[in-house]
């Protein structure tokens, strides 16, 4: 089954009458608002949804959203001729298989759906699989699923907020006499070249241990020069000579994880000018520490904000048998802390 929500009634019908040509069923929607009073829930059968993104009423992205909090399991295709690399990334970010840009071909399109279809299809079958399985083996799974999408959240979807971020400034570098165009461009073609990299490896082993066999300072500082744009903020990198035989792979992959989570965070959401980035050895600890001097947040707004970012982050301290703290305040910035003792 395939759901298209489209407030354009020749694309509409144009979109229902390539998926029909196809053998699949198809449901269409004039808006999101009508695609949720359908009372689409639980699927009893592989379905995916095909939404335009700039919806009258609910946007496609709110709709998105809302099927997300409803809990229904469809993987979701965007199509849309408005988008931007903003848009793309927040909306695979949340989880949509595919962005299409006006023009595509139907070839594009059958494709996407297929995929959609074939995710939806092995979703079910996992689901049927599982419902067989003594409590500790799925306890043990899911344990496992979760470690596996914290790391494409702390991974891949990191390297993509700073391409996505090196791309824009190198956007606005075209129309600014002083912009750095070429340095922003190198820096994302870098940063990508990177990420397939890890994404391969992972796809390979299901497990991303990508700092096993490297050294720290050394992953740290290509993390600070991969997020140093010019014009928009800088992001520098210091550390003391550290016992680095002692620290455990364990410990170097999560502290990695937990400085690009800090990073991105500070540069999506302080509006800084500077980053800074240290390691610094307290005997028996090590500490890392990520200082902005951006716009912070109040003892309130920290509370409501623990999101997958900073869970994640509280997490991965804890694994290693570390701590982390968080100092902030409005208009003072903020600095994370994580310590780590080491045997």
């Amino acid at each position: 089954m395939v759901y298209v929500v489209d407030d354009d009634p020749s694309v509409r019908s144009s979109i229902e009458n390539l998926i029909r040509s196809t053998g699949l069923k198809v449901k269409v929607f004039a808006s999101g608002e009508a695609f949720l009073r359908s009372g689409v829930g639980a699927l009893e059968v592989p379905a995916c949804a095909v939404l335009d993104v700039r919806l009258r009423g609910m946007s496609g992205l709110d709709l998105q959203k809302q099927i997300t909090e409803a809990q229904i399991q469809v993987p979701i295709i965007f199509i849309t001729g408005h988008g931007d690399i903003r848009m793309g990334v927040y909306a695979m970010k949340a989880g949509a298989v595919e962005f299409l840009t006006k023009p595509f071909s139907d070839h594009d399109l059958i494709e996407a759906v297929r995929n959609g279809i074939e995710r939806s299809r092995a979703a079910h079958r996992r689901s049927s699989e599982v419902t067989k399985l003594e409590s500790p083996i799925v306890s043990a799974a899911r344990d496992e699923l979760d470690r596996l999408a914290n790391e494409i959240h702390d991974g891949l979807a990191q390297h993509l907020s700073a391409i996505h971020i090196q791309l824009a400034a190198a956007k606005d570098g075209i129309s600014s006499p002083n912009g750095s165009l070429l340095l922003n461009l190198e820096q994302a073609v870098e940063i990508a070249k990177r990420e397939l990299m890890e994404t391969r490896r992972c796809a390979h082993n299901l497990r991303a241990r990508l700092v096993e066999e490297s050294v720290l300072t050394a992953e740290l500082e290509q993390l600070a020069q991969r997020w140093d744009v010019g014009g928009r903020w800088r992001c520098h990198f210091q550390a003391d000579n550290l016992p680095e035989n002692k620290l455990s792979h364990a410990a170097k992959h999560q502290l990695l994880r937990i400085a690009q989570e800090a990073i991105n965070n500070a540069a999506r959401h302080a509006n800084p000018t500077v980053i800074l980035l240290t390691l610094q050895w307290q005997s028996p600890k090590i500490v890392l520490r990520i200082t902005d001097n951006g716009k912070g947040f109040s003892a309130g707004a920290l509370k409501t904000s623990e999101g997958l970012g900073l869970r994640n982050m509280r997490k991965r301290a804890e694994e290693i048998g570390g701590k982390l703290e968080i100092q902030t305040g409005e208009g003072r910035g903020t600095s994370i802390t994580v310590r780590v003792p080491v045997p």
